[in-house]
């Protein structure tokens, strides 16, 4: 007897410890740091909890063309290759004139879907950098997207705000993978 009420006792407060720490007093999730190049790291607004949800749509639609994009202005690089499962992306080669951010996307029925992690990179050329995942880590023999996002300069991710950039054929910039 005195067993159960130790664990039911644990689990509440473990509950409790969990809504202090991710649940704001608004009902959504704490907001979620993520790097910047450099020494510096931003804190994106936070989203209702139910943004998370495994069943829920795609953030955004990317079809080239509509909106809501931002056309790149200079050209841009993005490769990375497919990836081992874990809490990062490795992007092999992505080249910026001028500040922008790679985001990681989950696939929901076919497409980008809910951003992952984020990282911004400063005007140049980087090589095997990594993109934290804050939202859920890859997974083995799942689809992934990196896309190149805009900064709206204020050094914060804000997928309203830094939209996904389009190549001056109206493409996203933006590649597929897969994790082994």
């Amino acid at each position: 007897m005195n067993q159960n009420i130790t664990i039911a006792v644990t689990a509440f407060l473990l509950g409790l410890v969990f809504y202090w720490a991710f649940l704001d007093k608004s009902g959504t999730q704490g907001g979620v740091t993520l790097q910047s190049e450099g020494n510096a790291t931003s804190t994106v607004p936070a989203l209702p909890v139910s943004s998370f949800a495994p069943t829920q749509k795609p953030l955004m639609n990317v079809k080239p063309g509509e909106p809501p994009f931002m056309q790149a202005q200079g050209t841009y690089e993005l490769l990375i290759s497919d990836q081992k499962a874990g809490a990062y992306a490795i992007i092999a080669n992505v080249s910026v004139p001028q500040n922008a951010w790679v985001a990681i996307h989950n696939e929901i029925k076919g497409a980008p879907g809910v951003i992952l992690g984020a990282r911004r990179f400063r005007t140049g050329t980087y090589t095997n950098e990594q993109v934290k995942l804050f939202i859920a880590p890859l997974e083995a023999g799942k689809t992934y997207y990196a896309m190149m996002h805009g900064d709206d300069g204020d050094s914060v991710f804000d997928y309203q705000k830094d939209l996904p950039l389009q190549d001056s054929s109206g493409k996203v910039i933006m590649m597929k993978f897969t994790v082994k």
